[in-house]
């Protein structure tokens, strides 16, 4: 970098200051516009971290709950009593930090919809019940209420938190107003409830920053019962001949499945001989008692008489009876709430609505730098991103974020299912969606910007359009030529071009969390916990054998395979892929032969998620180099002991060859 210190130090005051200026600029934009890139890759795990016993400790392990002196949260009975001082209050203004990871349970859990809930510990599977009140070899933890501080989780994990409940509401928080960041729930299960999410149920003026859900989020497979009342003001007319009037009736948004609509109230007509109609309906008896076949928003009205009546109409109502059920990988219900580099890799099962993200967006609120890569099904609508996006009289949007997760219901939207009763401006702009299903589906009664969306199929929208629905302009052809991998590193970069990463008008993919290593290829002082792209060079005199273990006490591992390559090119993650000739691994494995290696290793834990790691090129070299002097017509390529005379009457030159394929000559003397 000499050049570059010398080209400074001879530039005038002016060009220091504009390249200053540059230097802070992109240094702005990394922190800002890939926050997770880099972020704690390949963070060494946490083994230290206790497992919870279940009690509630009587305090914190530091700290006085201010922003300069936190309260320090350490171990699993100390996250419990968190839980337990929520109850009596919110911590408005508090400030949390995690100090290690906080392990709740150390089994892993699984769930699909055949099998049930399992949980495996110890290479030992059992079958889960839920909705119990505790359970026999599972620590059982319930929803926090109320939370209005601040809590930092540092980078730390939150694991086996395991939450099920038969209530209406289940999730970590019921209900955020405050602060949660750097922290990932990893292993979780929030099981139960009709609205059900991996952090929140409800969240109003939260900030969620750096978040990742991975595991389950199951609603309950039944549908909640429910209604919604509207209030109609009174009437009263004094007429003498027939008329009839049209009341238009400001119906409420309904986040569910309608089952039924009743027009009540009571009514008087000082004329006998009048007759009173709503919606064809003749009353009579006084009372107004009548089945909406369906969501009827205008009443009309007819007053038939043929002399001086008065007609009073008290005490109308609508009532919408609906049930709903709805799972979302992070927050049910949010109100004016931030969302940033918040990943959901839960698998998400929801009964009328499931979600990757989000059930409802309201009020004022973001999302950036957010996706979802979990599988999410749902018994009607499974959206990528959102359900609806409602009720915000200033501003909604959501910007560089993607659905690639699998979306298995009746109707399936990439990005957003609806924009309904938006008078603000809503905006959806660099995103997109990998699966083959429309990424909006309805605009109704709102304006909606959609600003470089890519689909790869059918098109950004699918049903009504009742409202502006601008399309400025998408890149449908451009990922559907490039495709969508996950940015993975700088050197995965360098042999899988085919990932879209860019900095300006596209998304950006990067890798979402902590990349935690799970397992280790061990040789003598060497050791190897990742998959590089960029090989070092180990050079090994004589046989040697590699070992694999387990080195996150979190993650349990099920199955271990091993392949070795003797090539010198590394793999690429497509190749390491589409081998089908792995070895399972049960003991440590000697290499003999003399050659190039690189060991593959591939992990399989019990949800058969799969972990590659590999190690750096190794050399086994058993033999010397081959050595060979010439002069004239002479030759020698050995050590010789019975010497020869060889008589020269002129000057003569020698040339030494020396040759390693292996190690390679490192210096030849004489």
């Amino acid at each position: 970098m000499n050049w570059f210190s010398n080209f400074i130090n001879k530039s005038n005051k002016r060009v220091k200051i504009s390249y200053l200026i540059c230097v802070l600029f992109i240094a702005l934009f990394l922190a800002i516009g890939i926050p997770t890139l880099a972020r704690y890759k390949n963070r060494s795990s946490i083994n230290d971290a206790s497992l919870w016993d279940g009690s509630i400790a009587a305090g914190y392990k530091a700290g006085s709950g201010t922003y300069s002196d936190p309260y320090v949260i350490s171990n699993g009975r100390e996250f419990a009593y968190f839980a337990y001082a929520l109850n009596q209050t919110n911590y408005a203004n508090t400030y949390f930090i995690l100090d290690n990871d906080i392990l709740l349970n150390d089994g892993l859990f699984n769930y699909n919809e055949i099998d049930g809930l399992t949980y495996t510990k110890n290479n030992s599977t059992v079958s889960v019940t839920p909705y119990l009140e505790s359970y026999s070899n599972i620590n059982l933890f319930k929803s926090i209420s109320s939370f209005k501080g601040h809590l930092n989780g540092n980078s730390y994990r939150i694991y086996g938190l395991f939450i099920t409940s038969g209530e209406e509401e289940l999730a970590l928080f019921k209900n955020l107003g405050g602060e949660i960041k750097d922290l990932y729930l990893e292993n979780t299960v929030i099981y139960g409830g009709y609205n059900t999410a991996g952090l929140a149920a409800k969240s109003d003026g939260a900030n969620i920053n750096n978040v990742l859900v991975n595991g389950y989020v199951v609603g309950s497979g039944d549908l909640l019962a429910t209604s919604e009342v509207v209030n109609i003001d009174n009437i009263n007319k004094d007429i003498n001949v027939n008329t009839t009037e049209t009341i238009n009736v400001d119906l409420p948004y309904i986040n569910g499945s309608i089952t039924s609509i009743k027009l009540t109230g009571k009514y008087n007509i000082s004329n006998e001989d009048s007759v009173l109609k709503i919606n064809n309906n003749i009353l009579s008896d006084g009372e107004i008692n009548i089945d909406l076949d369906s969501l009827v928003n205008t009443l009309t009205i007819e007053y038939e008489t043929s002399t001086d009546t008065t007609f009073e109409i008290t005490d109308l109502e609508y009532t919408i009876n609906y049930e709903y059920g709805y799972a979302s990988g992070i927050v049910g219900d949010s109100n004016n709430t931030k969302f940033n580099g918040v990943i959901n890799k839960a698998k998400v099962f929801g009964a009328l609505n499931a979600n990757g993200l989000v059930n409802t967006l309201s009020g004022t609120g973001t999302i950036i730098n957010s996706y979802n890569t979990g599988a999410i099904t749902s018994g009607v609508n499974a959206n990528g991103l959102v359900n609806t996006i409602i009720n915000n009289t200033t501003s909604i949007t959501v910007t560089y974020s993607y659905n690639s997760g699998t979306l298995t219901g009746t109707d399936n939207y990439g990005l957003v299912n609806r924009v309904i009763n938006n008078s603000g401006y809503i905006g959806i702009g660099r995103c997109f969606n990998t699966t083959l299903d429309y990424a909006v589906n309805e605009v109704n009664n709102s304006s909606l910007l959609i600003n470089t969306v890519g689909v790869l199929a059918n098109g950004v929208k699918n049903g009504l359009i009742d409202g502006s629905f601008d399309i400025i302009s998408d890149f449908n052809y451009y990922s559907k030529l490039n495709g969508f991998n996950e940015f993975v590193d700088l050197d995965d970069l360098e042999v899988n071009s085919s990932n879209l990463w860019v900095y300006d008008d596209l998304p950006i993919l990067y890798i979402d969390d902590i990349n935690n290593p799970v397992a280790s290829i061990n040789i003598s002082k060497y050791s190897w916990n990742n998959l590089g792209y960029k090989l070092h060079t180990v050079k090994f005199p004589s046989s040697f054998s590699f070992t694999i273990t387990s080195i996150d006490n979190m993650k349990p591992i099920k199955e271990v395979y091993y392949y070795i390559s003797k090539s010198k090119i590394p793999l690429k993650k497509s190749e390491i892929n589409s081998i089908t000739d792995w070895t399972q691994y049960t003991d440590a494995v000697t290499l003999e032969e003399e050659g190039f290696y690189v060991v593959y290793v591939k992990v399989l834990d019990y949800n058969d998620n799969v972990l590659y790691l590999n190690s750096d090129l190794l050399v086994l070299d058993l033999s010397a180099s081959y050595v060979n002097i010439t002069m004239n017509d002479n030759n020698w390529d050995s050590l010789n002991t019975d010497l020869e005379d060889i008589y020269l009457n002129t000057n003569a030159s020698l040339l030494v060859d020396a040759v390693d394929e292996l190690s390679g000559v490192k210096s030849v003397e004489y």
